[in-house]
């Protein structure tokens, strides 16, 4: 009898290390996995696309495998101005762009485009998250949003130099619609295409010169067409990085919370990656015979002049729209010198 209540014991012992160690694996083979799609519009190199696949990346380590994102960049799920429709729709789950190419309709997070002050990408992506958390606007309710970000500073991309504020009156300038108030202040005409037709407007001489953040320089081939690029740093553009709600809603709590920590932690990776993304533009156009081109300490002067009744414009329009407008512009600039 002793025997036998040994041989039992121990083949209770067993059968418990037996499901210890082999249970985990079973659960994990049979867990479902979730494979989101992830649409953006920049080429597959753009640091847009670098930064997402690591969160991707990032997402599935810490989901074990459960959670798999796919990346169609370069507009090959959704373009740049269609892309908050097609999130909302769920034609993709998860989408990155501009504020700026659905003008209008993110008026509270367009703030962040106006003449405020950003000096890079990693203080504007910190300024457009804290920004969001606090007025929480209803613009972005349809979304889950997974992070914001900005753009470092933007110059202006010509075939030739330009040096000065003056000479850029009279100039016909691509840039997304957000910019448009900013550069007709300096005198220019605005042709608002999106960046994808930057490289052929151009090069087709359709325009004299394109908005850019020196990032693209060297990914989107506008250096090719355009090596003198005068940095008049009048804005930002910020951008948004979202899932479809109903897709988020369906998540297990567990998943969600490994995706809103991934996230938290990917905006200062999202700032810092666009920066060294700029920096490496800069010195690509120098090598290629180009020129960063920065305004005198007088122009920078001007252009101050210039551009703050536009902003202050902006925040009257939106108090007209019935938001805290002068609030919202003074709020980004204190969060703009805080960080």
């Amino acid at each position: 009898m002793k025997t036998r209540k040994v041989f039992f014991v121990l083949g209770c012992i067993l059968s418990f290390l037996v499901v210890t160690a082999v249970g985990p694996y079973v659960e994990k083979a049979n867990a479902e996995v979730t494979e989101l799609s992830l649409a953006t519009f920049v080429p597959p190199k753009h640091c847009i696309n670098t930064t997402a696949q690591a969160w991707a990346d990032e997402i599935a380590k810490r989901t074990g495998g459960r959670v798999k994102a796919k990346l169609f960049p370069a507009q090959a799920l959704l373009s740049a101005e269609k892309m908050y429709e097609g999130v909302v729709s769920g034609a993709a789950d998860l989408g990155i762009t501009c504020f700026t190419y659905n003008v209008g309709l993110f008026p509270v997070m367009m703030v962040l485009d106006t003449a405020i002050g950003i000096p890079s990408a990693k203080v504007g992506t910190k300024v457009a998250n804290a920004f969001y958390r606090k007025y929480q606007p209803k613009e972005l309710s349809d979304l889950k949003v997974i992070y914001l970000f900005t753009c470092s500073p933007v110059g202006i991309a010509f075939n030739r130099p330009v040096r000065t504020i003056a000479e850029l009156k009279g100039k016909i300038i691509r840039g997304p619609g957000g910019q448009a108030p900013y550069l007709n202040a300096f005198g220019s005409k605005v042709v608002a295409l999106p960046m994808s037709e930057a490289l052929m407007s151009i090069r087709k001489n359709m325009v004299d010169g394109c908005t850019v953040s020196l990032d693209v320089l060297k990914p989107m081939k506008i250096g090719e067409a355009a090596k003198y690029v005068t940095m008049t740093e009048h804005s930002v553009t910020s951008f948004w990085f979202g899932m479809n709600l109903a897709k988020w809603n369906s998540l297990p709590a567990t998943i969600q919370k490994v995706i809103n920590e991934v996230s938290e932690e990917w905006i200062d990776r999202a700032g810092s990656d666009w920066d060294k993304a700029a920096a490496e533009g800069a010195e690509y156009i120098k090598s290629e015979g180009g020129e960063i081109i920065q305004l005198s300490k007088e122009d920078k002067a001007l252009r101050e002049k210039i551009l703050s009744p536009v902003a202050n414009e902006y925040a009257e329009n939106l108090i007209k729209k019935g938001f805290p407008g002068k609030e919202m512009v003074r709020d980004a600039i204190g969060m703009t010198k805080q960080y």
